[in-house]
């Protein structure tokens, strides 16, 4: 029981690299679509839309928590307990 700050030590290292990978892979994605899409459409001005639909999914991914958001309180954290 006496080495929680140990344990807590680790995991805090843990999400700080996974964390820190994610955010490097999703940046190297972004530049790398810029690319393809520049590639495969033969126009400069098509750079932005792979990012732009990546961006407009996440994006609609959220949209369901905003509507859920109020029902929150009716339904509780476990349907009602």
């Amino acid at each position: 029981m006496n080495d929680h700050s140990r344990i807590a030590r680790k995991i805090t290292i843990v999400l700080f690299l996974s964390q820190s990978l994610r955010s490097a892979g999703f940046i190297a994605a972004f530049t790398v679509n810029a690319i393809v899409g520049v590639e495969l459409s033969g126009q400069k001005a098509m750079a932005g839309v792979p990012g732009a639909i990546d961006h407009s999914h996440m994006v609609a991914g959220g949209r369901p928590a905003v509507f859920m958001n109020p029902a929150g309180p009716l339904f509780g954290p476990v349907g009602g307990s």
